[in-house]
């Protein structure tokens, strides 16, 4: 079941808000990489790379929101796709 997070407009370049917005990106990458993990799901270099290099807040809630039901990181990051 794919889930999809309400859009969200980024803040201001340079702004306390984007600050908060990158942090909150950062911790949700870290935490989708700890879930699969977890779950011994392998994450090739690729896959870990597209993770890692996500800056869109919009898209972290999507994967977060579907890291559970996922059975392969590489599927987890064609979700961007849908």
């Amino acid at each position: 079941m794919l889930i999809r997070a309400i859009c969200y407009t980024k803040p201001d370049i340079g702004s306390p808000a984007e600050a908060r917005l990158e942090g909150f990106i950062e911790g949700s990458i870290r935490s989708l990489l700890r879930i699969l993990e977890h779950r011994g799901i392998p994450v090739s270099p690729a896959a870990r790379a597209r993770i890692t290099a996500c800056t869109d807040f919009n898209l972290t809630e999507i994967w977060l929101d579907n890291v559970f039901d996922v059975t392969s990181a590489e599927e987890l990051i064609r979700l961007d796709d849908v």
